[in-house]
């Protein structure tokens, strides 16, 4: 028949034949066409798929099962990626062992405009990250003193008055590992002493003593001047500011030493700090050196300074001949200390 008007050959369909198909043929007209079989097609193994390398085109195709081992292959392969990939989700690094890290940055150049979150290794191998359109250089811990331990806030401790009294502040603890069983570090203490009449006082007499001490306390254990646990107590002083005339800011600053016989706590006959005590009288100075040993609570064996939670204590005192002003003749006094900053500083 005529194939005008998109008429199909009816010869073709008189055949009665399976398994054809219609397909286009060059002229643009409908025909008939055997089915081809998978069977008969050219497949691609694993070693043909699983190249990295240009080969001539074979003609060749990839079943399902050879697309998945492709991927599976892929996968375990060394990748140079020189496109920009964008991943929308979470990117999961494996685990470093000891002979591959988790990630590699190379040394390389510095972009000329910083990127906020981008993290970039310049040519000496020098990390730096950018936030706030501010690049920044990140340190290691060679670089910087750590600071195992911060006052959180001023701590302000008051008399007031006429009476013998005793006033105590004291500061958050420590957390308990943050500094360890053989170190190195300085202590700083900032304080401000306070010590003046109220106006108007009605007394005439001043007190026979007024002092400001700051201990350490530890909050878990026991101080000791012998390794052997003799004479145990929970806090010792550092500090005495005392007199009536002891006014104005005080700084103290100390090495802090940390010791133990054995790196094994349980094994260690004695675990020590040093550090050096001071006392201001009237303003004048006399420094001294205190060694102290750790144990537990119930002091039955050595205790790693690794173990220990310590705080600071604020003690003021106010000592008058007649202690109750019984006499009314006391002069009203406030003494104040305000420690402005307490904190320790890890040299190694």
């Amino acid at each position: 028949m005529s194939t005008n008007y998109n008429r199909i050959k009816v010869a073709d369909l008189e055949t009665n034949e399976p398994n054809k198909i219609l397909k286009t043929n060059a002229n643009g007209e409908l025909e008939f066409s055997n089915v081809i079989d998978n069977k008969q097609l050219k497949l691609a193994s694993d070693s043909e798929t699983q190249i990295n390398y240009t080969v001539a085109e074979d003609e060749k195709v990839i079943s399902r099962l050879k697309l998945f081992n492709w991927w599976e292959w892929l996968k375990a392969q060394s990748q140079t990626i020189s496109g920009t990939w964008n991943f929308t989700n979470k990117v999961t690094l494996a685990a470093g062992n000891t002979a591959t890290p988790s990630l590699i940055i190379p040394n390389g150049t510095l972009t000329n405009f910083p990127q906020n979150g981008s993290i970039e290794r310049d040519s000496n191998g020098q990390l730096w990250e950018t936030h706030n359109d501010v690049r920044a250089r990140l340190a290691t811990t060679s670089e910087v003193i750590l600071i195992p331990f911060k006052a959180s806030n001023n701590i302000q401790t008051n008399i007031t008055g006429t009476l013998s009294a005793t006033a105590q502040s004291i500061s958050s603890s420590t957390i308990v590992g943050s500094i360890k069983n053989s170190s190195v570090s300085r202590l700083n203490l900032s304080n401000e002493i306070y010590f003046y009449s109220n106006n108007p006082s009605l007394g005439n007499i001043d007190p026979i003593e007024a002092k400001s001490e700051i201990y350490l306390k530890i909050n878990n254990g026991l101080f000791s001047s012998h390794f052997s646990g003799i004479s145990p107590t929970n806090q010792i002083k550092i500090i005495e500011f005392s007199g009536l005339n002891n006014n104005g800011l005080k700084n103290y600053q100390s090495p802090f030493l940390t010791d133990i016989q054995n790196s094994d706590i349980m094994l260690a006959q004695w675990s020590k700090i040093q550090f050096t005590t001071q006392n201001i009288k009237d303003g004048v100075t006399t420094n001294g050196e205190a060694t102290y040993y750790l144990r537990d609570a119930s002091n039955s064996r050595t205790f790693g300074v690794s173990e220990a939670s310590f705080s600071f204590v604020i003690v003021n005192t106010v000592t008058y001949a007649d202690p109750t002003n019984s006499q009314g003749k006391n002069i009203s006094k406030i003494i104040r200390t305000n420690n402005y900053a307490i904190y320790l500083e890890t040299i190694r």
